[in-house]
């Protein structure tokens, strides 16, 4: 059993993934500046680095601040793991590299979000993978553009265009 199955969903929104954060008898989550950690050794840094010991390399890609934050989420959403971003652009862009290969296909509205719209058509198709931006006011023609085998499938657009759609 864990913590999230004895208290209710408000008092892990508050407190949830905060334990090992609250160091020296503080009552909330620090804010670690730190942006390099040292270890005694480099077999430790090693360990740490490979994931096979909990800890922290470098704050652009964790740091303990972070790490509650994410652990907050993963307990709040029931979830295995939890990552966060700094930007939108960030997690769109990392979300996309990690699932799509050479030779895949993304079907995705036309009015997204200039940024990602970029990505759609300048970033992707540099790594041969084919984009379909489709016309949100005809949802039955971007679903027969999608391929057969979709990982996924989106069909909300980040805002109304000026007709309303």
């Amino acid at each position: 059993m864990t913590i999230s199955d004895r208290v209710s969903m408000a008092t892990t929104a508050v407190w949830g993934g905060e334990d090992e954060s609250l160091v020296m008898g503080a009552t909330q989550v620090p804010i670690v500046y730190s942006a390099a950690y040292g270890y005694p050794d480099v077999d430790e840094w090693l360990d740490v680095a490979l994931g096979r010991k909990p800890g922290h390399i470098y704050s652009r890609n964790t740091n303990p601040t972070v790490h509650a934050f994410e652990e907050k989420v993963r307990l709040l959403e029931g979830a295995e793991a939890a990552t966060s971003f700094a930007s939108g652009m960030a997690a769109i862009s990392n979300t996309l590299f990690t699932l799509l290969s050479p030779g895949d296909r993304v079907v995705s509205v036309k009015d997204t979000y200039g940024g990602t719209n970029k990505i759609f058509t300048e970033f992707l198709p540099r790594f041969n993978i084919q984009v379909a931006l489709c016309d949100t006011t005809d949802t039955n023609r971007s679903r027969r553009r999608s391929p057969p085998a979709a990982r996924s499938s989106t069909w909300k657009p980040h805002q109304p265009d000026a007709q309303g759609h």
